[in-house]
This record gives structure tokens, C-alpha cells and sequence, in this order.
């Protein structure tokens, strides 16, 4: 499963999705996991934010994230 969130330079949530399956491997690397996420521009304000994706493997019992900023004009 996949989730990504965005917080605030406060740290607070300002806008989530998922869980959302993932259950294709990419064809030319075959421990990466596709996954596209569309955010409605019109649920967040302008600004500066820290863009968060966590992965969870239930059959693999692993976890993994990852976090980068963004900045949505």
C-alpha cells in the first residue's frame, strides 16, 4: 500500500491520499512499484510544503518513506 501526504513548514497535514494498492512492479526494475498520485490544486493553498510517500509491504512485512519539498505556485 501507498499513501503520500503533504504537511505544512508547521508540520501540520494539509492534504493526504491513499491507502492506494500497488501491486505492479515496474517492467525494467523490478523492485520499484509504480504509482501516480493526482493532487486537486484546488484543495491546497500556494506555498511551500514537504511532500511525504510511504510504502508498506504486508506480505514482505517492510516499510519504507520518503520526503522532498515541493512548492505548489
Amino acid at each position: 500500500k501507498v499513501d503520500m501526504s503533504l504537511f505544512t513548514s508547521k508540520g501540520g497535514k494539509a492534504f493526504e491520499v491513499g491507502p492506494l494498492a500497488a501491486t505492479e512492479l515496474a517492467p525494467t526494475r523490478p523492485e520499484a512499484v509504480p504509482v501516480q498520485v493526482q493532487i486537486p490544486l484546488k484543495d491546497v493553498v500556494p506555498g511551500r510544503y514537504t511532500c511525504q510517500i510511504n510504502v508498506v509491504d504486508e506480505l514482505g512485512r517492510k516499510f519504507a518513506f520518503r520526503r522532498a519539498p515541493i512548492v505548489i505556485l
